[in-house]
């Protein structure tokens, strides 16, 4: 019986060995579709290649659609550990990214693409001047969507024509620039959207062109007013107390596939994405596709001055996160 006391141990350390081999799985929920071009493209090859490079400590597993949270509650769930990993819009987490949303200024990237400006964002994250807002997760990505877009029922040619009509806006600081040209921001959730436009509970909406088909607001308008609102944001982030337990190999497989350039490869998914969509709905029966001209886009650009001039102001370091912005687009540019 003592003899078999040694082979009964070895047999419990190996079995012991095996299950600390097995990779800590990471969920990671995203609640666009799984067929999102962000997700084909970038995220998907993201998450094969952290996983191969973590050498087995780690093992990313996402889930596509709301099963870890929707787009309101994705953040708060990466917060309390429901998910480990999530795709957030800092816009929904009403106070908490006041700073990030630097990225969704109108008229500020002055027709910059998504790549260039997700960059940009990086960097200043990079140097910490957006450090006091994440510490309850830490982003793997930051990124600009595209500028807005206004799609209505009705023609939008001029200022005049937006006044008293009532648009979901997906951000607060487009929702400010509608209101200035005379426009009624109109709180409706982006899986709301449809509805709204079908009933006429909203004349429009503001949603970079590449969200026009899959929320089907191609069905319920037909006029597409091409003009530079402000851009949106994305965050991929990871809770903070999971990143500061892992393996060193699983810090090095993130942080080598994440940051300035998984920021990059969502920012060039953006802007294909956006080519692709303006070109597909341009092409629809009975559609107009149009842009402001000079006169026009002057007198929006001056509504929105004294919107930019007041961010500073209104958000904690927001002057010097604002020129750092913009030397670091500045920058971005010129190397493309």
């Amino acid at each position: 019986m003592r003899k078999g006391l040694p082979i009964a141990a070895a047999v419990a350390a190996f079995a012991c060995a095996e299950a600390a081999a097995e990779p800590m799985e990471l969920k990671l929920g995203i609640w666009t579709q799984a067929q999102h071009p962000v997700n084909t493209q970038v995220m998907v090859p993201w998450i094969n290649a952290v996983n191969a490079a973590s050498k087995g400590t780690i093992k990313i597993v996402w889930y596509p659609g709301v099963t870890l949270g929707d787009v309101g509650t994705i953040y708060d769930n990466v917060k309390n550990g429901v998910a480990d990993i999530g795709w957030i819009l800092p816009a929904v987490v009403r106070g908490k990214f006041a700073r990030t949303l630097v990225v969704t200024l109108p008229f500020v990237t002055d027709g910059a693409t998504s790549e260039q400006v997700s960059i940009a964002v990086w960097r200043i994250y990079a140097k910490g001047l957006l450090d006091a807002e994440y510490d309850e997760v830490k982003p793997l990505a930051i990124n600009q969507v595209p500028p807005a877009v206004i799609h209505s029922r009705s023609p939008i040619a001029k200022m005049d024509d937006l006044k008293g009509k009532r648009f979901q806006t997906g951000n607060p600081l487009n929702a400010q620039l509608l209101a200035s040209l005379g426009g009624v921001p109109a709180s409706v959730m982006l899986p709301e959207i449809y509805q709204a436009l079908q009933r006429g509970t909203i004349d429009g909406t503001l949603l970079p062109w590449f969200g026009v088909q899959p929320y089907r607001v191609h069905e319920v308008t037909s006029h597409h007013l091409d003009v530079e609102f402000g851009g949106g944001g994305t965050l991929v982030a990871i809770n903070a107390n999971v990143l500061a337990k892992l393996p060193q190999d699983a810090k090095a497989a993130l942080a080598a596939h994440s940051g300035e350039r998984l920021s990059r490869g969502v920012g060039i998914a953006y802007d294909r994405s956006t080519a692709y969509a303006r070109g597909e709905i341009a092409k629809l029966p009975n559609r107009t596709v149009a842009k402001l001209d000079a006169a026009e886009t002057a007198r929006w650009r001056e509504k929105n001055e004294p919107i930019v001039q007041a961010w500073p102001q209104q958000v904690p370091n927001g002057a010097a996160v604002l020129a750092a912005f913009k030397e670091a687009l500045a920058a971005a540019r010129a190397a493309r």
